[in-house]
């Protein structure tokens, strides 16, 4: 699967966050993103996400979650 963040993405250097990152592109299958989570937070509830476009009420179940890797190929700045 590949995708791009929006919001909430940081650079993690020997245990720290460093900085914050934009529109990060990953590509990677969904069985290695499963695998790889190291870390889960509590489920939020999202409601309309992103808009619906008219077709109802788009709810998501979307907790944080820590990719121990990801194959990343590109990022925009800041």
């Amino acid at each position: 699967m590949t995708g791009t963040t929006r919001d909430g993405t940081f650079l993690i250097e020997n245990g720290e966050i460093t900085r914050a990152l934009a529109n990060v592109r990953y590509r990677m299958s969904a069985l290695d993103l499963f695998r790889g989570i190291d870390l889960m937070g509590p489920q939020r509830l999202v409601r309309d996400w992103w808009s619906s476009n008219g077709m109802g009420s788009i709810v998501c179940l979307c907790p944080a979650v820590k990719v121990a890797r990801a194959t990343i190929t590109g990022s925009s700045p800041l």
